[in-house]
């Protein structure tokens, strides 16, 4: 799935294109728009009824529009009053994995996934 998601310096299109295996780190200061590319990037992914999402993130009030369709799941603590359906499960290619944290990141801390990932990141906190 190829998505638009803004322009380069030299008025270029930008495009990110969600596939299986891709490891996509946004990073940016605060206030930068790296929440909001997520959260566009995840509704993209979802607008295909087969694709499932699981939501890795601190301020799940930023994602609540995207969590309440059947196929999004929120991980991570606090722990998730109903655990994810099991059709939802980051061992299938349709599966996207959001992680939009606080804290640093280490990518290879991160659980295998077949899907996409996509982790948000300030610059000097490190996804490593």
């Amino acid at each position: 799935m190829r998505i638009l998601v803004g322009h380069t310096l030299g008025d270029q299109s930008l495009r990110i294109e969600l596939v299986p295996g891709l490891l996509l780190i946004a990073f940016g200061d605060l206030g930068s728009g790296r929440t909001t590319l997520a959260r566009h990037l995840a509704r993209c992914w979802l607008a295909d009824l087969r694709n499932r999402a699981l939501l890795d993130v601190d301020r799940r009030h930023e994602y609540a529009n995207i969590a309440t369709r059947r196929a999004a799941a929120f991980v991570g603590n606090p722990p998730v009053p109903t655990s994810p359906p099991a059709r939802i499960s980051k061992g299938h290619p349709e599966c996207l994995t959001l992680c939009d944290r606080d804290d640093p990141v280490d990518v290879r801390s991160l659980p295998i996934a077949e899907g996409p990932v996509i982790v948000t990141a300030e610059p000097g906190t490190a996804a490593r």
